[in-house]
């Protein structure tokens, strides 16, 4: 069941992330203007924290790092490379590529409140094996843009700070 919504997750995020790409109309592409040190920290349903850090940008791609934080203490780390224009990054390591059909999202605005400041987001519903999942992105979120993640109404991942490189 885990590694089902983390399959969800992972295309949920990457159709967000990847739609930014090719749609500037409906999502914003936070990768676009990345700068070294530009970072976000989520909650994974209360069970870990993830920060994905932006740690090399070239003309040519963009080096994000993902750690992963159980109790404080850093238990995975990896770096991942992405060319620029190419695919973009995924949220879960392992995931490739995007399913050969891919399903169809529904974007609609919306406003989502993390740590006092109120952001503009996109919100994009898909739904995929019978199970609708919720993902907010904002163009003022650095590196990926995700501000929260909700499947079946549960949360999945949820924004809990950032910052911006120099």
């Amino acid at each position: 069941m885990r590694r089902k919504a983390a399959i969800v997750l992972a295309i949920v995020t990457a159709l967000a992330v990847s739609a930014a790409a090719f749609d500037p109309k409906e999502l914003p592409n936070p990768l676009a203007n990345a700068k070294v040190g530009d970072w976000a920290l989520y909650d994974m349903s209360g069970r870990f924290q993830m920060r994905y850090t932006v740690v090399a940008v070239s003309d040519a791609s963009i080096t994000l790092k993902m750690e992963t934080y159980a109790n404080g203490e850093s238990v995975f780390s990896r770096e991942m490379e992405f060319p620029l224009g190419g695919d973009a990054p995924p949220a879960v390591p392992g995931m490739k590529e995007m399913p050969e059909d891919p399903p169809e999202p529904k974007y609609s605005k919306d406003k989502v409140t993390i740590d006092g400041k109120t952001l503009d987001c996109t919100l994009m519903e898909v739904t995929f094996d019978g199970k609708t999942t919720k993902t907010w992105i904002s163009g003022d979120i650095p590196v990926q843009g995700l501000v929260k993640v909700e499947s079946e109404g549960a949360p999945m991942m949820t924004l809990l700070d950032w910052g911006r490189g120099d």
